[in-house]
């Protein structure tokens, strides 16, 4: 395995510690590929910097699936500009506001939205946040909270159906380890038994409606709500920018309705779905097989792409724009994602120059020498985590850590549902939390968050998640034999979701008592 030692972590490590410190992620993202560049150009940070644009910043922008999503991004920019700018978004926040109760209800339709739009983690934070965000804003929940709901549902929720890209991708994985060791199993089978096992990706969920239902915060988190419900201010001082505080004036004798957000969106979400299935062979194939290798990309780019024109439409309707105007707004919708989209090609920069270095080979190979059924799935949760973070990339994750899995598991005699789900869920973890991640941008992006002050806010959140279902896998490996797979299995799940609720308790505890000098909630 190739790798160059100790320092292929540093890339990735350097590109998380530097955005914390400097709140420059632009700035500690490049510096990071650059460093990564020039370990690989034999120390020459002369070649290194040539290197990091033309071997790594132009190919990610070069990939055909990158360049997708950044088309996707800006139509979603132009849709979610117009949706705001038109009216229909704050007559929509108007309506759901008479109907819901305070900040509580608005995070918890907020999650329920990203529960029922799970079929991609593109789609959910660019249609989630947007839609969300005027009613969130009215009951003055914090941003980085709305960014939270949004990205913790945003990757769980796809990874857990086998008819989703995701699903489909980690299916292709299976079925080639299978064939590979002559392991005689039904690959959707095995993965529908994977997912109780996938502790961290349904604990997540879990907590998400709980701290909704309850309004149970602590850490960074619970400053930023606090801040809101008292001064109204959804956004911290220091992290207003002109793009995330915009006001919206509706002018004079414009007439928005509800329909004006209400059609484009269903105009979207029907041209999502229909062309899901329509690139995946339906009605030729089933409804299933249709959406598990539809091209999702190609439908969602059309889909925003013809919802934003619906949208401009609207705004003419609505006497809010002129044709002009409107044409305008859609190009100003482009611009403002500029800023998201420099984040997203070098966060992908990032996953090659890791790649690159070896980064996944070293950790691997600090790990593999002793691995046995009891140990081996809290180990190799914990690494495919932490490779997952400091990747930024849950596919990735997937792509190294199944074929590791699966035959290892095949050769020491230990279950393959559990092999399977905690390459998931580890993945699963880098994917939500990571400040390279993509998810994590869009989720920002969407949100009008800071990414930064997203980041830091969810973390601990995610960490509660990740260390309960650690000691899930540590049950599941230490009773699996004695009282039976999906015995421990539902142990291992109760686990999660009591554990996550237990080390939040304990983490609003000290939060609480190192700020404020007490022990009260």
């Amino acid at each position: 395995m190739e790798t160059i030692g100790i320092l292929s972590l540093l890339p990735p490590i350097l590109a998380i510690v530097l955005a914390m410190a400097t709140k420059q992620v632009l700035v500690s993202l490049f510096v990071a590929v650059w460093v990564g560049a020039t370990l690989v150009s034999n120390y020459n940070p002369l070649a290194g910097l040539y290197s990091a644009f033309g071997d790594y910043t132009f190919n990610a922008l070069g990939n055909p699936d990158n360049a997708a999503v950044i088309i996707m991004v800006v139509f979603c920019g132009s849709f979610s500009y117009l949706l705001e700018t038109g009216g229909g978004a704050r007559v929509f926040a108007d309506t759901l506001a008479a109907k819901i109760k305070g900040g509580k209800g608005a995070q918890v339709m907020a999650a329920l939205g990203g529960t029922i739009i799970f079929f991609s983690d593109s789609t959910n934070p660019v249609l989630i946040g947007p839609v969300f965000k005027p009613l969130t804003d009215k009951m003055k929940v914090s941003r980085e909270k709305l960014a939270y709901i949004v990205d913790a549902t945003s990757a769980t929720m796809p990874s857990m159906f086998f008819f989703t890209s995701w699903g489909a991708y980690i299916l292709s994985i299976m079925n080639q380890q299978f064939e590979s060791i002559g392991y005689d199993a039904n690959g959707i089978v095995m993965f529908n038994r994977a997912v109780p096992f996938m502790f961290y990706t349904v604990g997540a969920v879990i907590l998400v409606y709980f701290i909704a239902v309850t309004g149970f915060d602590f850490g960074p988190m619970e400053r930023a709500e606090k801040r809101a419900a008292e001064t109204g201010k959804v956004i911290a001082d220091e992290d207003a920018t002109e793009g995330l505080t915009r006001e919206i004036v509706i002018p004079e004798g414009a007439t928005p309705k509800l329909s004006s957000m209400v059609v484009p969106l269903i105009v979207l979400v029907v041209f999502i779905f229909g062309g899901l299935l329509w690139t995946g062979g339906f009605p030729k194939v089933g409804v299933a097989e249709a959406m598990a290798n539809a091209a999702s990309m190609k439908s969602l780019v059309t889909a925003f792409a013809i919802a934003t024109v619906v949208a401009a439409i609207y705004t003419v309707k609505d006497k809010v724009y002129t044709v002009k105007e409107a044409i305008a707004a859609v190009t100003h919708g482009f611009a403002n994602m500029m800023e998201c989209c420099c984040i997203l090609v070098l966060a992908w920069s990032i996953g090659d120059v890791c790649d690159a270095v070896g980064t996944t080979n070293y950790v691997i190979s600090l790990t593999q020498e002793f691995l046995t059924p009891t140990m081996m799935f809290v180990v190799l949760f914990v690494v495919c985590a932490f490779t997952a973070f400091c990747t930024g990339t849950s596919w990735g994750t997937f792509a190294i850590y199944l074929p590791i899995s699966i035959p290892l598991a095949a050769a020491i005699g230990a279950p393959m549902e559990p092999a399977i789900g905690l390459v998931v869920a580890g993945g699963i973890f880098g994917d939500h939390c990571s400040p390279i991640s993509d998810t994590t941008v869009l989720s920002s992006m969407g949100s009008s968050c800071n990414h930064l002050a997203h980041v830091r806010t969810q973390l601990p959140y995610a960490v509660c998640v990740a260390g309960a279902s650690a000691i899930a896998f540590i049950e599941v490996g230490l009773l699996y034999d004695s009282i039976g797979l999906y015995p421990s299995a539902a142990i291992g799940m109760a686990i999660t979701i009591f554990g996550s609720w237990l080390f939040a308790f304990i983490a609003h505890k000290a939060y609480m008592s190192k700020h404020y000098g007490t022990t009260k909630g």
